[in-house]
C-alpha cells in the first residue's frame, strides 16, 4: 500500500463496506482492481481503487466483491476521457483528447462504442433512436 486515505479535519474515515467510523490505527487498507475508478490525483493509479475497512473480515469481503466484478478496459478508458473532458469543459479535439487522456484514437473509439452500448443497455437509448 502506497498511502492511506487522509482523514478530514480529525474526522474518522468510514468503512467502504459498512460505513462505520474508523479511527486512526483501526483501519484495514487494501487495493483492488476497478475499471470504474479514476484516481483524482494520479492517473497512473486509474483502475486501482484504495479501499478502507473496519476489519480484516470486511476488507476480505470488499476484495471478493471487486474480484467478482469484471475489469473492462473500455470502461477505464471512458473514465480517462471523462476526466479530460471535465478538465476542459470548452471541449477538446481528438489530438488534444489523446494527449490529455493518455489514450490513442483506437482506444478512444473503443471507449466511445462501449459507452454507447452501455447507455443503451441501461435504457438510455441514443440520439438517433429518439
Amino acid at each position: 500500500m502506497d498511502h492511506a486515505p487522509e482523514q478530514t479535519a480529525g474526522l474518522p474515515n468510514l468503512g467502504d463496506l459498512c460505513r462505520k467510523a474508523i479511527f486512526p490505527g483501526q483501519a484495514a487498507y487494501g487495493q483492488v482492481r476497478d475499471s470504474s475508478y479514476d484516481d483524482p490525483v494520479d492517473p497512473a493509479q486509474d483502475g486501482n481503487r484504495l479501499v478502507i475497512a473496519c476489519s480484516a473480515e470486511h476488507l476480505g469481503e470488499l476484495q471478493q466483491h471487486y474480484r467478482q466484478r469484471p475489469f473492462n478496459r473500455e470502461e477505464l478508458w471512458t473514465r480517462k476521457i471523462d476526466r479530460a473532458m471535465r478538465q476542459h469543459p470548452e471541449g477538446l479535439g481528438l489530438e488534444q483528447l489523446e494527449k490529455e487522456s493518455g489514450l490513442n484514437a483506437l482506444q478512444i473509439e473503443a471507449a466511445t462504442t462501449w459507452q454507447l452500448q452501455s447507455d443503451r443497455a441501461r435504457g438510455g437509448g441514443s440520439a438517433d433512436s429518439q
